[in-house]
């Protein structure tokens, strides 16, 4: 039982460092991302392959397996900010779909739907438990850390940034900074957090495959930022109510089956209650 509540306190965390890169991207570049799977499997795969194949230091690993979610992130930040925040919206989901399927066909890299397994934890020859205090030690220190960030920048360094780039985004360039610079450097932030759930979940559990960063999972992280908005606090009490849902059910007499197809109702309901939320609501990122 101590070792399911580790899985799913592993769960909620990654869950919520990808949603806080989705509010990154959505609040710098007024784009909703559909791709942070997609950059987590980068980082996976990169930690994965480094690890097992060429032996390479599993701390090592994870941080080559963030630069390049970090990098590819980047450079798709700079090609969609030549398009309209909608269109580029719609572009991420083209990029989920297109990681996922090179995850899937690339077997002789990936390995294809089998997946890689083996995949050596930053300790050593640990346990199950031992991988995910591990893996909710780091997780759980950026959480933190952000939560704080958020609420003791809000209205000051954090705040001048948003508002002079939305209001006014001629004064980054007249500071020398172009726009699109600033939005890449979004993008290479938010991937970076991407990479960081994505790579510390591989290391965790010790097996990835194609469907552990596939599209369901991008559409439930871009639900929880719409209904977050800019608040990180909510967005982590979302993330942590919708991994606990089915084993709430579960301690009140209902089967796992049940609670799994429960959950996936909730899930169902809980889109549809973001797009009227994003619809209905003109002003997503009010401060809270």
């Amino acid at each position: 039982m101590i070792g399911y509540g580790l899985y799913l306190a592993t769960l909620a965390l990654s869950l919520v460092i990808y949603v806080f890169a989705a509010q990154i991207i959505a609040r710098m570049s007024q784009v909703w991302p559909f791709c942070m799977p997609a950059l987590g499997g980068i980082a996976a795969y990169t930690t994965a392959i480094s690890s097992t194949t060429f032996q390479l230091n599993p701390a090592l690993s994870l941080i080559l397996g963030i630069l390049a979610a970090s990098l590819v992130g980047a450079v798709s930040g700079i090609l969609l900010s030549r398009m309209s925040p909608d269109r580029a919206s719609i572009a991420t989901l083209a990029i989920q779909i297109g990681w996922t399927a090179v995850f899937l066909n690339w077997s002789t890299v990936t390995r294809g739907a089998l997946g890689i397994s083996g995949i050596p934890g930053l300790i050593e020859q640990s346990t199950t438990s031992q991988r995910a205090m591990c893996s909710i030690a780091i997780l759980g220190l950026v959480t933190v850390l952000w939560l704080v960030a958020r609420i003791r920048v809000s209205g000051t360094i954090l705040a001048s940034l948003e508002a002079a780039h939305f209001e006014s985004p001629a004064f980054l360039s007249g500071a020398g900074w172009p726009v699109e610079n600033s939005r890449a450097l979004s993008w290479a932030a938010a991937s970076a957090l991407a990479g960081l759930s994505g790579g510390v979940w591989a290391q965790f559990v010790s097996f990835i495959d194609p469907a552990t960063f596939g599209a369901s999972g991008a559409l439930l992280i871009v639900c929880i930022a719409l209904l977050s908005g800019r608040s990180a606090l909510l967005a982590t009490g979302i993330t942590v109510g919708f991994v606990a849902f089915p084993e709430s059910l579960r301690r009140l007499g209902v089967s796992s089956a049940s609670g799994a197809a429960a959950q996936q109702i909730a899930f169902g309901l809980f889109v549809a209650c973001a797009v009227a939320w994003s619809i209905n609501r003109s002003a997503i990122y009010d401060d809270r």
